[in-house]
């Protein structure tokens, strides 16, 4: 997951032309304290994790917004800041995370193209399975298997 938030945030960097900081993980995934590190260090930013409710919470003030009993959106902004915890994760790059990076968008190109292919041209398998005894004794199996487009 933390190599496909980089991804994403690499083409937001890219489509807006501006960069982008830090990340901001909310929700039940910023509780995941490996997800978080795991992120800040693919990503090679920041990331703040929290809070657990931010859809709830940014809702409520919207409503409190909505009905007067804030001025406006900075000053909900400033009261969720006072109210609620989070985490910071700073990154700590190295040359491990950036080869399985690398990896990981040579499957996610591999997979794509695998995609592709079974869109145009249905794949049908069948496996066939054959087993050698010898006096009784399971002594080997075979497995083939074949694929017709």
């Amino acid at each position: 997951m933390s190599f496909a938030y980089r991804d994403v945030l690499e083409e937001l960097e890219r489509i807006t032309g501006r960069a982008l900081g830090t990340v901001r993980v909310v929700g039940g995934g910023s509780l995941n304290h490996f997800l978080c590190q795991m992120t800040a260090d693919a990503c090679g930013r920041a990331v703040i994790a929290g809070p657990v409710e931010a859809s709830a919470l940014g809702s409520a003030m919207m409503q409190a917004l909505a009905t007067g009993h804030l001025k406006n959106l900075a000053e909900g902004q400033e009261a969720l800041r006072r109210s609620v915890e989070v985490q910071s994760y700073e990154p700590a790059q190295s040359a491990a995370t950036e080869l399985a990076f690398e990896r990981y968008q040579s499957l996610v190109a591999c997979g794509r193209s695998l995609e592709s292919v079974r869109d145009e041209f249905p794949i049908e398998t069948s496996v066939d399975r054959e087993v050698h005894t010898t006096a009784g004794q399971e002594a080997s199996a075979t497995v083939s298997c074949a694929a017709s487009l």
